[in-house]
């Protein structure tokens, strides 16, 4: 899966799109063809999956499984901040992690 930088929309393929009518006449031949979003033909990162959520998000807001207790690899904010108030056990290392998410 896909998340686009500009607009937030996820995706699993990106679109072709015309480097001519994304950046005017002369750039490119008309056969040149950029990818991006769907939605709003802006710039894309992979996206990962929140265990907790499901939800997709770009690499920079989640953390991943070296920074996690054992057996979770993938965690957004949200869920660590709710999974720190329901389990006292992660709660020391989690908030760790709170912590990363506010530099």
């Amino acid at each position: 899966m896909f998340k686009c930088a500009d607009c937030g929309a996820v995706f699993s393929e990106p679109q072709k799109i015309n480097a001519g009518s994304l950046y005017g006449v002369g750039y490119g031949a008309n056969d040149d063809y950029l990818d991006g979003c769907p939605e709003c033909e802006g710039g894309f990162e992979k996206a990962y999956q929140c265990e907790e959520c499901e939800e997709y998000f770009l690499d920079d807001e989640l953390a991943f499984e070296d920074d996690l207790p054992d057996g979770v690899e993938c965690l957004c904010k949200k869920c660590i901040d709710k999974l720190v108030k329901e389990n006292k056990k992660w709660k020391k290392k989690l908030n760790k992690m709170l912590k990363w998410f506010l530099i």
